[in-house]
Parts: C-alpha cells; sequence; structure tokens
C-alpha cells in the first residue's frame, strides 16, 4: 500500500507541476459547462416570418400583431410581393411565410370562404414541426375569437371555413436525415483534419526527434506542408467517400453544384490545419492534442447551427457564432445539398470562410515557426 501512494503522490505532484496538466483538467471543463448550458438549448423560438398580406386589412393587421406580440416569432418582412415568400425562405432569412389572399377580411362578414398559405422551410425538420404547431395553435385561437366576436354581433350568421394550406419546401417529406447527414459531414472533415495534424506535429516532440529537426538545413515552411499535406489529401478523401455515403446510402439529394461543394470544402480545410496547427504548438503530448482538439471543435459545432439552432442562443452567443467558420459552412453545405444555391448565393459566405481560413493558417504557421525557431 505504501508503495501505491508513493507512486500516486509522484504522480500527483507531477501533474501540479505541469500547467497544461492543471489547465486541461480544471479550466476546460468549467468553460464547457459554462458555455455549452447555454448553447444546448432545445425549446424552438425566434421563429423568423416573413408575412405576405395581400388583403391590407384591419382584420390581417389584427392577426400579424399576435405574431409581433408573441414572444415565439420574430416578423423579418411584411410585403405585398408574394415572390418574397420563397425568396427569403430560400436565402435563409425566414423561416415561415405565411399569406393572406385579397378579400381575406370578408370572412368577416360570413359569406365569404378563404384560406392561409404558409410555406416552411423543410430542412429543419424538428423546428419545422414545432414551429408549425405553433401557428396552428395562434391561428385556431383567432379563428375561435373570430366566430364568437360574430356570433354576437349576427347570431344568425355562420362563420366560413378557413382552409390552411401547407407547402413544405427542400424537404417535402420533412426527412431529419437530409438536415443532419450534410452536418455530420462537417464535423468528420472539422474533427478528422485537426486533431490529424496536432497529433502529427506533437509526435516529433514525444518521440524526442524535435532537436534533430531544429538543427536540421529544412525550412520551417517545408516541415508545415510536408506534415500538413497528407491529412489534408486523407481528410479530403474522406470527404468524398461522406458524400458517396450521404448520395448513395441516406438518399440526400445533392441539388446544387458538386464542384462549387468540392471548392469549398478545400478552402474550409485550411481552417481546420491551421487550428491543428496551433494546437501542437500548446502541447506537448498526443493525448493533450486530442483534449484541446475536442475542445475548441465542440464549441465550434455546437455554435454552428448543427442540430442547435443559433437563433434559439442567447444573444451575445448569438454574435459570437460571427467569428465561427464553421457555422458559414454548415450553411453552406446545407444549402448546396438542399436549396441548390449557386455561387452567387453563397458568395458572401464563400469570402467570410476563405479570410478565416487563410488567416488562421499564417497566423498559426507563423505560431509555429517561431516555437521551430
Amino acid at each position: 500500500m505504501r508503495k501505491i501512494l508513493v507512486i500516486a503522490k509522484k504522480e500527483l505532484l507531477r501533474a501540479f507541476r505541469d500547467p497544461t496538466t492543471l489547465y486541461i483538467i480544471f479550466i476546460v471543463p468549467l468553460i464547457q459547462l459554462f458555455i455549452l448550458g447555454y448553447t444546448i438549448v432545445l425549446d424552438v423560438k425566434n421563429i423568423s416570418l416573413t408575412i405576405v398580406d395581400l388583403d391590407n386589412s384591419p382584420l390581417t393587421h389584427e392577426i400579424i400583431e399576435h405574431f409581433q406580440a408573441s414572444k415565439l416569432f420574430k416578423i423579418k418582412e411584411i410585403t405585398n410581393n408574394p415572390f418574397k415568400s420563397v425568396q427569403n425562405i430560400k436565402n435563409g432569412t425566414t423561416l415561415i411565410s405565411i399569406t393572406f389572399p385579397k378579400d381575406f377580411s370578408n370572412i368577416e362578414s360570413g359569406s365569404y370562404k378563404s384560406s392561409i398559405q404558409i410555406i416552411v422551410d423543410g430542412v429543419d425538420t424538428n423546428t419545422a414541426n414545432v414551429a408549425i404547431g405553433y401557428i396552428n395553435g395562434i391561428i385556431d385561437n383567432l379563428i375561435n375569437a373570430f366566430k364568437r366576436k360574430i356570433s354576437l354581433a349576427n347570431p344568425i350568421v355562420t362563420f366560413p371555413k378557413i382552409d390552411i394550406k401547407f407547402s413544405y419546401l427542400f424537404n417535402k417529406e420533412l426527412n431529419n436525415k437530409f438536415f443532419m447527414i450534410p452536418g455530420i459531414i462537417v464535423v468528420l472533415i472539422t474533427m478528422v483534419s485537426s486533431i490529424l495534424t496536432s497529433m502529427s506535429l506533437v509526435r516529433e516532440k514525444e518521440e524526442g526527434t524535435w532537436e534533430q529537426i531544429i538543427v536540421s538545413p529544412i525550412k520551417s515552411y517545408h516541415l508545415i506542408i510536408g506534415k500538413v499535406l497528407p491529412f489534408a489529401m486523407l481528410t479530403f478523401i474522406e470527404f468524398v467517400l461522406a458524400i458517396l455515403v450521404a448520395l448513395f446510402h441516406y438518399k440526400v439529394p445533392l441539388r446544387g453544384s458538386i464542384l462549387l461543394l468540392f471548392c469549398v470544402s478545400f478552402i474550409y480545410l485550411l481552417n481546420s490545419l491551421g487550428l491543428g496547427i496551433f494546437i501542437s504548438t500548446i502541447v506537448k503530448t498526443r493525448m493533450q492534442s486530442i483534449f484541446l482538439g475536442w475542445f475548441f471543435n465542440i464549441f465550434a459545432i455546437l455554435m454552428s447551427g448543427f442540430f442547435i439552432p443559433i437563433r434559439n442562443m442567447p444573444i451575445i452567443l448569438q454574435y459570437l457564432t460571427y467569428i465561427n467558420p464553421v457555422r458559414y459552412f454548415m450553411e453552406i453545405i446545407r444549402g448546396i445539398f438542399l436549396k441548390a444555391n449557386n455561387l452567387y448565393e453563397i458568395y458572401p459566405k464563400i469570402i467570410i470562410i476563405s479570410v478565416f481560413s487563410i488567416s488562421m493558417f499564417v497566423l498559426s504557421s507563423l505560431f509555429f515557426s517561431k516555437k521551430l525557431d
């Protein structure tokens, strides 16, 4: 027993003498606890709406006010242009469009049958289903209120039927795999490229060959490119295989350009490789590189809209997602797969990813070069 305690004491002292170990044991889990507690919110709220009001009557204004008063919805635009309903959903401005037809207010006379057209972005199936339930509840309450109002004014009048017509865009069957599989592909390319790159560079420290590299005639950029290139190629091959599985096994439709998808993925790959280089400069062992790689990536993935909508997060975290390149790549890959987004529709996000990726790769490489020198 005494021998065991001596060994345990030795390891405990060694752990407390290593700042990196203490950071991994105490600081990292606490940071994860505080941030993940706010990002993992399964409630559906802040549902964005486009209202197409072709009637422009006091009745439609009253209905719109009910949606404005609800904390569940955010009206992004009220218009009389029917083309806005699909356009805003495709570009991601709104999740749902509600269209009130011309002469909709005539239902108050009891002699007019009308309908409400609701167009839903079906990409995120869970959010779409919950949002539809919310809208049905609000409209049912309003219809019952109108019925009571009309019956009090004129008991003879029968309230006409209002048909609610739902249309689902981009995922008519509301198949959840169409939403999740492209997101999983993003997770794979992010995790694999960053962690494998960091482990490859840290391996030199563990095996004691770091000093030999320092005194060797090779340049720092030779080492970086030589170490990174194989894993970039392997990650890209895995990316292609993942797309094939998505297309032929899960039957996820690829409605956009596969060439555009490959080009954007290559640009994004620089960001993950840069992260791997950065991690390798601040750790000493491969186990530490795996842990820190998971630490950085878990935040980036959860704050990308992978399965938790960004609009459900607290405002401050929503702003933080704008500096998260995974968010933009997640939106791009889902847009190309399901919405057939073209270059014109996604080029602002491509520019942002390019800036992040090139900056991350260059800065990490410079930091790594200083460590090497």
